[in-house]
């Protein structure tokens, strides 16, 4: 999930790419893990960030 956070932060690839990176078959699967861990689903982490939003861990 670290790893997952990471590139969600410092790149522009797609969702179901850093799914697959961080060792998911499944971006659904990935998106429910995410959330878990972090409180809110990826995208909402990667808008905020590209809106210039500061986003806690």
């Amino acid at each position: 999930m670290q790893r997952a956070k990471r590139l969600i932060d410092e790149t522009s690839l797609p969702m179901t790419e850093i799914a697959m990176r961080a060792g998911f078959g499944s971006l659904r699967r990935f998106n429910s893990v995410f959330a878990e861990v972090y409180g809110r689903p990826p995208t909402e982490i990667r808008r905020k960030r590209s809106s210039g939003a500061v986003v806690l861990p």
